[in-house]
């Protein structure tokens, strides 16, 4: 159990760098008192295990499952593009790379 856990907390982590294109625009608040910067802070620390959902008052744990939907919602791939170009290389190539085809590969995405 303690090992799935640790799994969703490090995908979460993962997530979280790349939370800026789940916040909703300045001037859009999801509900009123919606604060994103508290918002992305308290469900970075969640995730962390610094904090506690019993730590958060109604608002804030409000905010988190806000920011856990917008997440959600726009199925965010915390993987670089750069990763995202290397692992549709290697299956475009069948899966399994030589030596030389996964540096023909890295080149050609160097750049992303």
């Amino acid at each position: 159990m303690r090992r799935a856990t640790n799994k969703f907390v490090f995908a979460a982590l993962a997530l979280t760098v790349t939370m800026p294109a789940a916040v909703p625009a300045r001037g859009h608040l999801p509900f009123p008192g919606f604060i994103q910067s508290r918002a992305v802070a308290n469900y970075q620390a969640l995730m962390r295990g610094t904090k506690r959902i019993e730590d958060l008052n109604a608002i804030e744990l409000r905010e988190v499952r806000e920011i856990q939907r917008q997440i959600h919602e726009a199925r965010i791939d915390p993987r670089t593009s750069r990763e995202q170009c290397i692992a549709e290389q290697t299956e475009a190539r069948g899966g399994n790379l030589s030596d030389l085809a996964a540096r023909i590969v890295d080149l050609a995405c160097s750049q992303r």
